[in-house]
């Protein structure tokens, strides 16, 4: 893949890992760091809306994770706690302390599993969309494992990432193409071999390695945020009548320094689609 095909919002720079170079945008100074994790199959660049406006205050740095963007890939593990362990490799390697780490999907669990392995550097959490708190009995995981099959079956690679990345926006966003545009070269690049592997590992995992259990020992401040309209979480077809709301009151409930806020209008990419909001949340949440 030639990497000049693909234009980041900032200088890209690598930390060497045990599984390779790992890519990452390192922007603003301050007392504060905050780490942000992309979700499922995503890259740095979902980021943008929000590190523009946060490193005028806070040091901001964005990983693209394990087999995603110009990060090392191959044949990995790609589960919630692999790419937790690389993450901590990472926060190691740049010697940072007192992290707020900012996940969105995917990434929002990959913060909970570090949250709990590594409580001593993880300071707060703002989770963003996560995955991890919808709770998935062993007969349903089984299911939707069942049906990665079938829809890979019918429909191309290309065509899933078009349709997941519009269906995270509650309506059309211009942002949308940008990252289909991006993902669709880092996919077609060197990561091609390996890139269906990665996401059905990645999915597989996030149903095998859940946090639902274990959110009553995170114990760290942390604020949920869900946008109403969310066609990915809760699951449409398994829990039709969960709601992000009812999930982010759970999760709530259960964790001990947890709060939740619901933004109408909103699907899963809370982060882009209302970015104005979440910067001021996280921005009063992280200096507090």
């Amino acid at each position: 893949m030639n990497t000049n095909e693909i234009t980041y919002p900032y200088k890209v720079h690598y930390t060497q890992t045990s599984i390779g170079n790992i890519a990452f945008a390192d922007e603003g100074k301050g007392e504060k760091t905050i780490v942000f994790l992309h979700g499922l199959a995503n890259y740095i660049g979902v980021w943008q809306a929000n590190i523009d406006a946060l490193k005028n205050n806070f040091r901001c740095i964005a990983i693209d994770l394990p087999g995603n963007g110009l990060s090392a890939g191959g044949d990995l593990p790609y589960s919630v706690t692999f790419y937790s362990k690389v993450l901590l490799e990472v926060i190691q390697n740049l010697k940072l302390q007192n992290v707020t780490l900012c996940g969105h999907s995917m990434g929002g669990h990959v913060a909970l599993i570090t949250s709990l392995k590594a409580p001593e550097i993880i300071q707060k959490l703002v989770l963003i969309s996560p995955s991890g708190l919808e709770h998935f009995s062993m007969h349903e995981a089984m299911m939707l494992k069942g049906s990665l099959d079938m829809i890979n079956m019918i429909t191309s690679e290309e065509f899933q990432l078009s349709q997941v990345i519009n269906n995270s926006f509650f309506k059309s966003n211009p942002a949308a193409e940008k990252i289909i545009g991006d993902l669709t070269k880092i996919m077609g690049g060197n990561h091609q071999p390996h890139w269906s592997k990665m996401v059905r590992k990645s999915i597989e995992s996030m149903l095998d390695e859940p946090v639902y259990g274990q959110l009553k020992n995170i114990h760290q401040p942390t604020i949920i945020m869900f946008g109403d309209n969310d066609l990915i979480i809760p699951n449409k077809v398994l829990h039709h009548s969960l709601t992000t709301k009812s999930i982010a009151e759970n999760a709530k409930a259960t964790m001990p320094n947890a709060d939740f806020t619901i933004l109408p209008e909103t699907g899963h990419f809370v982060q882009i689609e209302k970015a104005d909001i979440v910067n001021k949340y996280i921005e009063k949440f992280t200096f507090a």
